[in-house]
């Protein structure tokens, strides 16, 4: 049971809900508020993975696709505590969303492949330093849906109190 109370100081009641089964009813409504805001924001981030690469179109600000593989391994996943979480799950995505530096080591094939694709000629064994700009996708997607995000779950919780 959960009780709420108003109080104005000298312990004058103005008024207290009691809510029996509080926990047998609230927890599973958090979930399914958790699930549909989970589903909101796999949704907005795959929308802005959506398009050509920034590698193919310089002036996008998120990262595009190439293979797609980044946008699918978008999911969301409601723990047991329960805690929502959502997004990528690639080496590679906190790179594509916060920018950094890369340094490489050249190989044979990547020689091979700079030489045709981009007509760069580099030695085998030497470092590639290759910066990457932010392209925030997931943060982006929050501050897109954040308002609704937030509803579905006020939503949701309310619905044992009614």
């Amino acid at each position: 049971m959960l009780e709420f109370s108003i109080n104005l100081g000298r312990n004058q009641a103005v008024g207290s809900i009691k809510i029996h089964n509080f926990t047998k009813d609230f927890k599973p409504n958090l979930v399914r508020g958790f699930n549909r805001a989970g589903v909101i924001l796999q949704r907005q981030i795959q929308d802005h993975l959506t398009g050509p690469s920034a590698s193919v179109d310089r002036s996008r600000t998120t990262p595009g696709a190439i293979t797609g593989r980044l946008r699918g391994s978008v999911k969301y996943k409601v723990t047991q505590e329960p805690v929502l979480r959502v997004g990528p799950n690639t080496v590679y995505a906190a790179i594509q969303e916060f920018g950094g530096r890369i340094i490489q080591t050249v190989t044979a094939k990547q020689q091979r492949f700079l030489a045709a694709a981009k007509q760069i000629f580099v030695k085998v064994g030497s470092q590639l330093n290759i910066d990457i700009p932010p392209r925030p996708y997931v943060f982006t997607a929050w501050e897109k849906k954040k308002d609704r995000v937030v509803a579905e779950i006020q939503k949701s919780i309310s619905e044992p109190l009614k």
